[in-house]
């Protein structure tokens, strides 16, 4: 089965289903009860980021690009989120007067 043929499987049954239908091949049914606590609704990745296209300068781009090769998509994201987040943490500490 192709990673095409499960995306598009996924989006016309819902992931529940297909956990369910793998799980009753693999050693039988979950029991009931547990999948409602399991399977909860995510929020959209719009409900919790805002998008705003920026310019790096181009060492900084590439940068960015090896140390995020071969990773999961959304890594470039959560590098860039998490070292702006450490950069604004540290920036609020200072003018406190708590570093």
């Amino acid at each position: 089965m192709s990673r095409t043929h499960v995306g598009l499987g996924m989006r016309q049954r819902g992931l529940r289903e297909i956990l369910l239908e793998k799980s009753i091949r693999v050693g039988g049914p979950i029991q009931s009860g547990i999948t409602n606590d399991v399977y909860t609704e995510s929020k959209k990745l719009e409900d919790t980021h805002a998008r705003k296209t920026i310019w790096f300068h181009k060492d900084v781009y590439k940068e960015i690009g090896e140390l995020t090769k071969g990773k999961p998509r959304g890594d470039q994201s959560k590098l860039v989120n998490d070292i702006v987040s450490e950069h604004f943490n540290k920036r609020r500490k200072i003018l406190s007067g708590s570093l």
